[in-house]
């Protein structure tokens, strides 16, 4: 059974284990802590209880029990007045990838910022090379709108931009 859920100051250990599952930091940009910690952790716990429904949006993904990974939005109006865009964010260890889980969880927290936050758009950056990201962005109906290069770890890489509108939700 999957559950997204509000992030819990006692999930920590099970954050730092995820975070840590082979793959996560290759697919993420530079600044995710590696190996991360249980600080490390904790302070993004805080960080995403402390902004909850203001300015993001960030659910723990609990699968069978077991915290799995993260997925959230970063609200943000451009200007005062201007409709709100979320930026998504997302990911998944290895145990549970290939299972539909990041399918349904980006499906839920997209809505969640439609339908509660008033997003008139939601956008999301992912490297080339992950294609099971690009997988589940267009299972969910995000379109490919451009693409940007950024370097990791002393390497050039390809970023594709994804976005979707509430009227394609």
């Amino acid at each position: 059974m999957v559950v997204l859920r509000q992030w819990r100051p006692e999930d920590a250990p099970g954050l730092a284990r995820a975070a840590n599952s082979e793959g996560v930091a290759y697919n993420l940009r530079e600044g995710f802590p590696q190996p991360y910690t249980e600080e490390n952790a904790r302070a993004f716990i805080s960080a995403c209880r402390e902004c909850e429904g203001r300015t993001n949006l960030e659910r723990a993904i609990e699968a069978d029990g077991k915290i799995a990974g993260t997925v959230g939005i970063r609200l943000k109006a451009q200007k005062q007045g201007e409709a709100v865009i979320g930026e998504l964010g997302y990911w998944l260890d290895k145990d549970c990838r290939g299972k539909g889980v990041m399918t349904f969880a980006v499906q839920k927290i997209c809505r969640e910022a439609f339908e509660k936050h008033g997003a008139a758009k939601i956008t999301a950056e992912v490297f080339e090379r992950n294609k099971a990201s690009v997988r589940v962005l267009e299972k969910n109906g995000f379109s490919f709108s451009g693409e940007t290069f950024c370097r990791k770890d002393g390497e050039t890489l390809r970023v594709l931009r994804f976005s979707l509108s509430k009227t394609e939700l």
